[in-house]
Order: C-alpha cells, then sequence, then structure tokens
C-alpha cells in the first residue's frame, strides 16, 4: 500500500506540472493571437 501522504505530494506535484503547461499553453496562444493581429493589422495599412 502506497503512503496516503506521498501519493498526495504525487498529485500534488502532477497537478502543479499540468497548471504550468497549461500556464504555458497560454501565453503560447496569446502570443500567437498578437503576432496574428500585428500581421493582420500591417496588411490593413499595405492596402
Amino acid at each position: 500500500m502506497v503512503h496516503p501522504m506521498l501519493k498526495g505530494l504525487n498529485t500534488q506535484t502532477s497537478f502543479a506540472r499540468f497548471g504550468r503547461d497549461i500556464r504555458a499553453l497560454f501565453s503560447l496562444l496569446s502570443l500567437l493571437i498578437k503576432f496574428t493581429r500585428d500581421l493582420t493589422a500591417q496588411e490593413a495599412r499595405k492596402s
């Protein structure tokens, strides 16, 4: 049987890792949106 304390710690660390991944994904997404917005703005300015 796994020690409940260790089990809780394990789930906590995996949860933290999951949260970090989500944050990284969101920052990447916002960067992508910003990039496309800048590109479209440049295209609009050109025409």
